[in-house]
C-alpha cells in the first residue's frame, strides 16, 4: 500500500514540475526558445485584440441598457460598468485561455512539440508519414479533440455550481487541460480521441499534476501567455517519458 502511494505521489510530482523542467530546457536551447517566443507573441497580440474588442462591445451594451432605463451615464455608473465588464472578461479569459490560445497557434505549437521531442530524456522516434492524406487525417483528429474539449469544458462550467458534482467536474477540467497539451505528439502519430483519453486513464496522476499546475499558472495574468509554449513542451515530455517508464502512472 505504501509503495502504491509513493508511486502515485512521484507520478503527480513529475507531472506538476514538468513546466519548470520545460523552462530549463528552453533556456538551454536557443532554437527551442525562439520557437517558444513565436506562439507566445501570436497569442499575446491576438488575445489582447479579442479582449479589447469584447470589452468595448460589452461596455457599449451595458451603457446603452442603463440609458434606456433613464440612468445618467458618467461618474460612478460609468466606472461601475467598466469595472464589471473588466472582471467578467478576466474570468472568461481564464476559463477559455488554453483552448483559444491553443487554437490560435496550432501550427506553431505543433512545430514546437515536434522539436521538443528531441530533447526528452529518451527522445521519441520521429514520424515519417507526412503525405497529403496523412495530414488530412491529423486535421480530422485535431478537430475531434478540440470539439470534445470544448463540449466537456462547457458542461463542466454548467455543473460547477452543484455541490460534490462540481468537484468531479473540476477534476475532469484539470485532466482535460493536460489532455490538450499531451495530444500534440499523440496526434502526430495518428492517435485519435479514444487513444488520447486512454492515456489519461493509464496515467491519471502525472496527467492530473500537469493539468493542475497549468490551471494555476494560466490563472495568473501575463504569465499565462508564456505558459502556453511551456505547457506544450511539458505535454510532449510527459508523453515521451511514459513510453519508457512503466512506474509512471
Amino acid at each position: 500500500m505504501s509503495h502504491l502511494f509513493i508511486r502515485m505521489a512521484k507520478s503527480f510530482a513529475f507531472g506538476f514540475t514538468l513546466p519548470f523542467t520545460a523552462l530549463k530546457l528552453v533556456l538551454r536551447h536557443p532554437f527551442l526558445l525562439a520557437l517558444s517566443i513565436l506562439p507566445a507573441t501570436v497569442t499575446f497580440f491576438a488575445y489582447t485584440w479579442i479582449l479589447t474588442r469584447l470589452q468595448g462591445s460589452a461596455e457599449a451594451t451595458l451603457l446603452s441598457f442603463l440609458q434606456g432605463h433613464g440612468l445618467s451615464i458618467g461618474g460612478s455608473w460609468e466606472w461601475l460598468v467598466r469595472t464589471i465588464t473588466w472582471i467578467l472578461l478576466v474570468m472568461m479569459s481564464v476559463m477559455t485561455f488554453s483552448f483559444i490560445a491553443g487554437t490560435l497557434a496550432v501550427p506553431l505549437n505543433d512545430l514546437l512539440a515536434e522539436r521538443a521531442e528531441r530533447y526528452a530524456s529518451v527522445p521519441l522516434t520521429p514520424v515519417s508519414s507526412f503525405g497529403f492524406f496523412w495530414r488530412l487525417r491529423l486535421m480530422r483528429i485535431d478537430l475531434m479533440k478540440s470539439l470534445f474539449s470544448c463540449v466537456v469544458g462547457v458542461l463542466a462550467l454548467f455543473v460547477s455550481w452543484i455541490p460534490i458534482v462540481n468537484l468531479i467536474a473540476g477534476g475532469l477540467a484539470v485532466l482535460l487541460l493536460a489532455f490538450q497539451f499531451i495530444s500534440y505528439p499523440q496526434t502526430r502519430r495518428g492517435q485519435g480521441l479514444v487513444s488520447g483519453l486512454g492515456f489519461l486513464v493509464r496515467y491519471p496522476f502525472s496527467s492530473f499534476g500537469l493539468g493542475l499546475v497549468c490551471s494555476i499558472l494560466f490563472a495568473i495574468p501575463l504569465l499565462s501567455i508564456g505558459m502556453v509554449p511551456l505547457a506544450v513542451i511539458s505535454g510532449t515530455l510527459l508523453y515521451a517519458q511514459t513510453r519508457h517508464d512503466p512506474e509512471l502512472n
